[in-house]
């Protein structure tokens, strides 16, 4: 399967600093290393891998777009926490970690790193040269020497996820002492954010312990305590912005219904439509912050009652050894360690709902408030409405403009809990072959093993539709366990205990709620004594508790050293390598309601089996044509108003891989540098990619650069080449039926490709005055995608194309 193939070219211009003693995120040194620090003692005789290249002693200003980013020059910016970091980068696109619902509550406070705006899987992420997980909070900011950012595709050189470029953190060398850290940022309108670090270091000699502990916090912000939000609340202001509003809210319009069939259907379950009434006027809906819309449309503003910045604890810890076994080999071995908890991610004060209990699909007409619910009778006796037998909503959602206090005692929404943990272990042994090895005594080896672990812990409430209707009719509440009469219709039938003990009502009317929380708006339609209980609410909700472990472990074993070749520019150097990789994820989903055995919009045993000859009604998926066919649609819609169940998984994959570079020196201006890899994956998929780069000094200060290469991304775990899955589709052409729909995946399904172009110039030169340094960067970039893996066209499509005839032929 393919898609669209997409293009992003980019032009980056690094202002040059005239040696004013600061640093903006554009001023980091490019392709240059740091200095030291006093207490890093580092081995003279050693030689770094630069972040693009293989090759041991790979010059530092080589033909590689790769910016510095040392310890002293973070010092300079304040030292700036890793979600600041990342989104002062000038190449970095949006990134992970704020408080963002819609953006995925499971990375809030995890950052990570999305270079050319390609998507943070498109951007490979290195701890001292060896892969880690995309969540980059265990990396030890109070350890780090320097960041190295390549600016450049690098999947010949580091294999997948390198198509928009590399970070690659690497930690202070041979550190002996002791240092701490301790910061706090002031932000009005929050506790501010505050962290505390302690770095030790032991051993000069042959073998250095390192190791760190860190702990940060970020104290929550409303987004209703910013100016910019306040005024896009309001429609008839300036600021005002119509995005974040929505239709689907507690406020809505009603239709009044006559006396319940004898047999319910779909096309007449809750009796015949007799009129219809708003629960709101213009000004009722002005009054609690609302914008009218229409007569069932009393829009409400749900950004009101998120965060910009929510409450995010991250305890983090490094061990690292280094050391030499001789003079010819060395060995490095780290551990590193997070955990993120975000105790509350708060959302909406409940989901709209777009699926619901009742026989008919859709999102209108979902839920039936019979006459006997006092809060019903009350409803009707305000507005004059004479002999109706119940009403249902157009359009409805639990809770909206009065907020939700059941859930938090701090703010009117529904909280999602976040709970990540990030483990990482690598060790390497590198040197020389030595001796023993003959004619290749003086060749480089690294092997190398990565294991990385993450766990993902996420709540995502959601109201359970069958519970809100049990609700509406008298039966809501934990310790409601009254006997259902009458097992043919929906929901317990008892009108005798209806509302009696445990058994409690729930008030869907906008006499329910006192004002708007958030922003203190009394709401002129609330009666006194009508208000649903926290209990009840907090009844009406599931968490949908999930956990997701992913692990991956990787072997790479790489010889490099100088061909015997001498050009005039020096050595021709060479690097050949291998490299196996083992993934595994998989999820667990805790909430009973929410793992795919509830497939209906109601479970078993909401309605019973009572008295001789009744019969339960069906709480599994059928075809509408079924004569026991009850509403659950054959996609398996769930019980939840919004969300679909989640169904576990547990995918696999192996990748093995080799992979060469050379780096070619013609003269002391002119140097060229190619690289190519091949990788295989399970499942028959396989990938070759190149790239080759070069760089041209044309004269003192100024010098030219340029790079051309190939990269790859693996398809999403799970993807079998000519799988062929069913799963049922509602079919618009057929008459709205939901048909068994066959999804076929592509036996020529091969990995997405991308092609990456570099060119560009650095003026390095003298500052205006004596000790200042003048420098001038210009990079233009062009990264074009193909191939992408996703669905070409969707049922419905194709069924309108074939069946384009009259009536549908």
């Amino acid at each position: 399967m393919k898609a669209d193939s997409r293009r992003v070219s980019l032009a980056a211009i690094a202002i040059a600093s005239l040696g004013l003693g600061w640093s903006a995120p554009a001023l980091a040194q490019d392709a240059q290393l740091p200095p030291a620090a006093t207490t890093d003692q580092a081995d003279d005789n050693a030689e770094i891998v630069v972040t693009g290249s293989l090759i041991k002693g790979t010059p530092l200003d080589a033909a590689l777009p790769v910016e510095v980013y040392s310890q002293v020059e973070m010092e300079r910016r304040g030292s700036p926490n890793a979600l600041d970091f990342a989104k002062s980068l000038t190449i970095s696109g949006p990134t992970t970690g704020e408080s963002y619902y819609f953006g995925g509550p499971a990375s809030t406070g995890s950052v990570q790193y999305n270079l050319r705006g390609l998507g943070a899987s498109k951007t490979l992420v290195l701890l001292n040269g060896r892969r880690m997980n995309i969540n980059t909070a265990n990396v030890p900011s109070i350890a780090m020497g320097r960041v190295e950012i390549l600016k450049d595709g690098a999947a010949a050189t580091y294999g997948a996820d390198a198509t928009g470029g590399v970070v690659n953190f690497i930690t202070r060398d041979r550190f002996v002492g002791v240092t701490g850290e301790a910061r706090y940022k002031f932000i009005d309108g929050s506790k501010g954010d505050y962290y505390a670090g302690l770095l030790a270091g032991v051993g000069s000699g042959d073998v250095n312990i390192m190791a760190s502990v860190e702990y940060e916090r970020r104290s929550r912000l409303k987004a209703i305590d910013r100016d910019f939000v306040r005024e896009s609340l309001d429609p008839t202001k300036p600021g005002y912005n119509p995005a974040p509003w929505s239709t689907l809210t507690n406020l809505t319009g009603w239709t009044v219904r006559g006396p319940l069939p004898a047999v319910p259907s779909v096309a007449n379950e809750f009796g015949a439509a007799t009129g219809f009434v708003t629960d709101f006027t213009p000004a009722s809906c002005a009054a609690v912050g609302g914008r009218y819309d229409n007569a069932y449309t009393c829009a409400y503003n749900y950004i009101s009652y998120y965060d910009l910045v929510s409450k995010t604890d991250t305890w983090r810890g490094y061990l690292q050894i280094t050391g030499r076994l001789n003079d010819d080999i060395n060995f490095h071995v780290d551990g590193s360690y997070a955990r993120v908890t975000v105790p509350e991610i708060i959302a909406s004060p409940a989901q709209p709902v777009v699926n619901g209990p009742a026989m008919a699909t859709g999102a209108v007409d979902q839920f039936y408030v019979p006459i006997t619910n006092p809060y019903a009778a009350a409803f009707a006796a305000r507005n004059g409405i004479v002999g109706a037998s119940g009403f249902t909503p157009t359009t409805y959602r639990m809770l909206g403009h009065g907020g939700n206090n059941a859930l938090t005692d701090d703010g009117y929404g529904v909280p999602d809990r976040a709970d990540n943990e990030v483990f990482r272990f690598s060790a390497n042994v590198d040197g020389k072959l030595g001796d023993w090895a003959g004619f290749a005594r003086n060749v480089n080896f690294d092997a190398a093993a990565t294991y990385n672990n993450v766990r993902n812990y996420l709540t995502h409430p959601d109201t359970l539709g069958f519970r809100l209707q049990q609700a509406l009719n008298g039966f809501g509440g934990a310790g409601c366990n009254a006997p259902d009469l009458d097992p043919n219709r929906f929901g317990t039938q008892n009108p005798a205990l209806a509302g009696v003990g445990s058994c409690k009502y729930w008030n869907p009317f906008s006499s329910s709620f006192a004002n708007q929380p958030v922003r203190g708006l009394a709401n002129p339609n609330y009666v006194a004594g009508s208000e649903n209980s926290k209990e009840l609410i907090r009844w009406m909700f599931s968490k949908r508790e999930q956990e997701t472990v992913s692990q991956d472990l990787t072997l790479d074993l790489v010889f490099s050293g100088k061909s015997g070749l001498v050009l005039p520019g020096g050595d021709v150097s060479w690097a050949l390598g291998g490299q196996l990789r083992w993934f595994d994820t998989r999820s667990q989903v805790l909430d009973p309601y929410d793992n795919g055995t509830v497939q209906c919009e109601w479970p078993h045993g909401t309605t019973s089996t009572n008295g001789a000859g009744s019969t339960p009604m069906e709480a599994n998926p059928l075809p509408t044509t079924s004569p026991n066919y009850r509403g659950c649609t054959p996609n398996a819609p769930g019980p939840f108003v919004l969300f679909a169940p989640i169904t576990p998984y547990h995918f696999e994959r192996q990748q093995k891989s080799v992979f060469g570079e050379i780096q070619i020196p013609v003269f002391d201006r002119l140097s060229i540098q190619a690289a190519a890899r091949r990788e295989e994956f399970s499942g028959g998929l396989n990938a070759t990619v190149y790239k080759v780069a070069g760089k041209f000094n044309v004269f003192g200060p100024l010098t030219l650069r340029a790079s051309y290469g190939t990269n790859y991304q693996t398809p999403p775990l799970g993807t079998v080449p000519g799988s062929v899955t069913v799963a049922a589709r509602n079919i618009t052409i057929a008459g709205g039926n939901w048909l068994a729909a066959n999804f076929i995946t592509a036996a020529s399904i091969k990995p997405e490709t991308a092609t990456t172009a570099n060119i560009g110039a650095v003026w390095d030169s003298g500052g205006i005055a004596a000790g200042h340094r003048f420098r001038l960067i210009v990079d233009y970039f062009d990264i074009r995608t193909k191939d992408e893996v996703g669905q070409l066209a969707d049922p419905n499509q194709i069924a309108n194309l074939v069946f384009n005839g009259a009536g549908g032929t």
